[in-house]
């Protein structure tokens, strides 16, 4: 897959959407505060996986390189299972080693790989089926649904 150009969110927000569903790990990584003289704004996003940085950028240097590598901690450390999202303030100068003088502070977001999918049954595809399905399809499951009226299913 292509690297998407800057600011382009609808390649960042595909990639989220992919790794979601298949199921792979990542951290989604958001720089939610940034003080002072720092290589990016708040805002920034990333995604990392167990392989490195994946897409998006909090910065470069030397504050992505301390990002990456305590999102790859995270996943390490969820062993398969979730751990729980995480707030990590830093000095660019003190923390970081970096020449800016400001701060920033990152949002890691934990996503462990997932294994094989839910199996849900729904009898009936009427209108609380068709509500109840808004709410499982960005679920890792599989959804059968039967209903002996085909004109229903085919509004599903």
């Amino acid at each position: 897959m292509p690297e998407p150009t800057p600011g382009d969110a609808s390649s960042f927000y595909q990639r989220l959407a992919t790794l979601e569903s298949t199921g792979e790990a990542f951290v989604l990584i958001v720089l939610v505060e940034a003080v002072g003289s720092t290589p990016q704004d708040t805002g920034a996003k990333m995604i990392v996986t167990p392989a490195g940085l994946h897409t998006g950028t909090v910065g470069g240097g030397r504050v992505e390189a301390k990002a990456i590598a305590l999102a790859q901690e995270l996943l390490a450390a969820g062993n398969g299972q979730s751990t729980p999202p995480r707030f990590a303030s830093w000095t660019l100068k003190g923390d970081v080693g970096m020449t800016c003088g400001g701060a920033v502070k990152l949002y890691f977001e934990p996503h462990p790989a997932r294994g094989e999918l839910w199996p849900i049954v729904i009898f009936g595809a009427g209108h609380i089926s068709q509500a109840l399905l808004r709410v499982l399809i960005p679920l890792p499951c599989s959804v059968t649904v039967y209903d002996s009226r085909p004109e229903w299913l085919a509004r599903l």
